[in-house]
């Protein structure tokens, strides 16, 4: 089986980052509108969507400072999920279920051009350069919300993370350079010809 072009690995790793993409989108839709209304009820002592979305004060037992328990329920499922509801740990995980979005989408997109019979082409450098800033940006905003929201010093987990996509973004840029250069050399071959 080829690598790239029609019918390839290509095509195949193109469709599994599309359903990994349309997956995290729905999900992270889906995460946020359930957030908003455990906030809401529990804000304004509402039962709004009651199959849905329970909340509550946690335990006295709680380990953690987290006074405000959620629990909601996935589509298809009978139990619940459970957490704490705490405004900023719920934007943290927003932004990295967003962040996740974006990034397969992303990668949909530069793998959906690489099944084409040109492989070097401008549309593939745009989302190539775009995909490696994705991946430049996540690192400074992750910290910074860690930083600011929690005032509290980074985890290796998260120092990690942020070298991994920092890193990523680096070779996807060098990546887009040479497809750059490539595109360009492709055509000056065609036009000498």
């Amino acid at each position: 089986m080829k690598l790239l072009g029609p019918k390839s690995i290509s095509t195949g790793l193109s469709y599994l980052f599309l359903s990994v993409f349309i997956f995290l989108l729905l999900y992270t839709i889906y995460r946020s509108f359930l957030l908003s209304i455990g906030w809401y009820n529990y804000t304004y002592s509402e039962n709004l969507l009651p199959n849905l979305v329970k909340t509550g004060k946690a335990p006295a037992d709680n380990p953690t400072d987290l006074q405000i328990y959620l629990k909601f329920r996935f589509p298809f499922f009978k139990e619940f999920v459970h957490t704490y509801l705490n405004g900023k740990i719920s934007f943290v995980s927003v932004f990295t279920n967003m962040f996740s979005t974006l990034f397969f989408f992303f990668a949909y997109k530069i793998f959906r051009e690489l099944n084409k019979p040109t492989l070097f082409n401008q549309k593939i450098i745009i989302k190539l350069k775009a995909f490696s800033i994705i991946n430049f940006i996540y690192a400074p905003v992750y910290i910074l919300s860690i930083k600011i929201l929690f005032k509290t010093g980074l985890e290796s987990s998260m120092i990690i993370s942020c070298f991994a996509f920092t890193f990523l973004g680096l070779i996807s840029y060098f990546i887009m350079v040479f497809f750059q250069n490539a595109y360009q050399l492709q055509s000056e071959n065609d036009l000498t010809i």
